[in-house]
């Protein structure tokens, strides 16, 4: 059966011209807002935190709808575009904790997560296994997760009380899903790594 990838692929030709690079260069754009979000919450300025914050995480959904719509995914894409989620989430969390804003527990959970899911995704990459072992939806909703905490922790930091009642259920969510989707990346990287190890190699 087709995959979904590829029927998307069959019915949008790819994208030309500088509709292709867009996604790429929101990428881009995500990764150097990492050091002044960081720098705005070191010095507790959280209308600017919050305000950069926003707009690195709209850079995330524009990027992958304009890649998924005008058939804009590219290699260096599906680099760039995780990278620089982690690179986010895992700054703004550290800094949020650093000045007590977040538990240093839970920034961990954020941070361990992540360099699991790089090192699984390092391995996939030497071992060959494929996109198959990403657990794209549970991954993506886990990230989602970790940004909506992150906005609720800014915005209450912020003095805007009503922020304060999202907090609790969503740390619930977060380590939930945090937990679910690295649990599933392990367990999937496990199963296809010794598949792959005991493939026949053929001699072309």
């Amino acid at each position: 059966m087709m995959s979904e990838v590829a029927m998307e692929n069959r019915v949008r030709p790819a994208a030309v011209g500088w509709i292709r690079h867009v996604p790429n260069v929101l990428s881009v754009l995500r990764l150097l807002l990492v050091i002044p979000i960081a720098d705005a919450i070191e010095s507790e300025h959280w209308p600017l935190a919050t305000f950069i914050f926003v707009i690195a995480a709209l850079s995330d959904m524009a990027d992958g709808t304009i890649a998924r719509f005008y058939n804009a995914r590219s290699t260096v894409g599906e680099i760039l575009d995780p990278l620089a989620d982690k690179a986010l989430l895992v700054t703004t969390a550290l800094a949020l904790a650093n000045v007590g804003q977040m538990a240093w527990w839970l920034a961990l959970v954020v941070l361990v997560r992540d360099l699991m899911i790089l090192a699984g995704a390092l391995a996939s990459w030497m071992f060959r296994l494929g996109h198959a072992l990403l657990p794209l939806l549970l991954g993506k909703a886990s990230t989602v997760s970790q940004m909506a905490l992150m906005l609720a922790i800014l915005l209450a930091a912020g003095e805007h009380n009503w922020a304060v009642a999202l907090i609790m259920p969503l740390k619930v969510t977060m380590v939930s899903l945090a937990a679910a989707s690295g649990g599933l990346y392990v367990l999937m990287w496990k199963k296809g790594l010794p598949e792959k190890m005991h493939q026949p190699k053929t001699n072309i």
